[in-house]
């Protein structure tokens, strides 16, 4: 990793994970800021972790390991198989917590999750691929006001590094919000509540210099259904970038709304 995300300070305390390598780029790196437990499923169906509802601890993945730091949560390291299908994580919620942020790292990429629920009882739920370039969100509980944080270093020096930040108004029970980024400058968003959404979009881009571009959508409604995609390949700083709704493949498109 080039790590140039680290310029902004604001995402340090998500990013510093104790005894994180960044020559790393094998295993899924995975921390929970708050008393939770975990359990790690690989596409292969192999587990690692804990299972809370079934009271039963997983070490079936080869070179999986927990590592615990004095005053910090644990830290999960899992090797990714070959199969791009993604892995599930379950985050169970214990009592006498509230709210926490999920932090997963990924080749080249590091992904938040904010505001998720983990009081007594609630079970989340996300599905990532090995790459980082795919997420879904879920929830035994409404989650107010979820923050989705993707931070992407380029391939080489001489790329930009882009952070993107979408955040939901609210997500109901059950409903699953889902986010890829095919490219680094390309992003697809959205969920599949029955109920139009509103979103927030802010997009960071840092060029090789330092220097920072940003864009930013601060109420984006849905009018047919809650997806969108946001292309930022012709976007010079101002102008160029293309944020519209999208219903799926082979089906409508809507025009550029910025």
């Amino acid at each position: 990793m080039i790590l140039r995300i680290s310029r902004l300070g604001f995402m340090l305390a998500v990013f510093a994970l104790p005894g994180l390598s960044q020559s790393v780029t094998k295993p899924l790196t995975i921390s929970v800021g708050s008393p939770v437990d975990v359990l790690v499923t690989r596409a292969d169906g192999k587990r690692f972790g804990f299972d809370a509802v079934h009271k039963k601890d997983y070490k079936e993945i080869n070179g999986a390991a927990v590592t615990v730091s004095p005053g910090r949560e644990p830290v999960y390291r899992v090797p990714v198989d070959v199969s791009p299908k993604p892995l599930t994580i379950n985050i169970f919620g214990r009592a006498g917590s509230n709210e926490a942020n999920l932090a997963i790292t990924a080749p080249n990429s590091v992904i938040s999750i904010r505001r998720m629920p983990v009081t007594a009882g609630a079970i989340a739920t996300v599905r990532v691929s090995p790459n980082g370039n795919s997420l879904d969100y879920s929830s035994t509980t409404a989650t107010i006001s979820p923050k989705f944080v993707f931070a992407i270093d380029p391939k080489n020096a001489k790329q930009p590094s882009y952070i993107f930040e979408i955040t939901r108004e609210s997500l109901e029970v059950g409903k699953t919000i889902k986010i890829t980024h095919p490219s680094d400058a390309t992003f697809g968003f959205g969920d599949d509540s029955t109920s139009l959404a509103t979103y927030a979009v802010k997009v960071t881009r840092i060029k090789a210099d330092g220097t920072e571009d940003k864009y930013a959508v601060d109420k984006l409604t849905a009018k047919r259904t809650n997806h969108f995609e946001l292309d930022l390949t012709k976007w010079n700083g101002k102008t160029g970038a293309c944020l519209r709704s999208n219903d799926g493949p082979g089906l409508r498109r809507g025009k550029c709304r910025s």
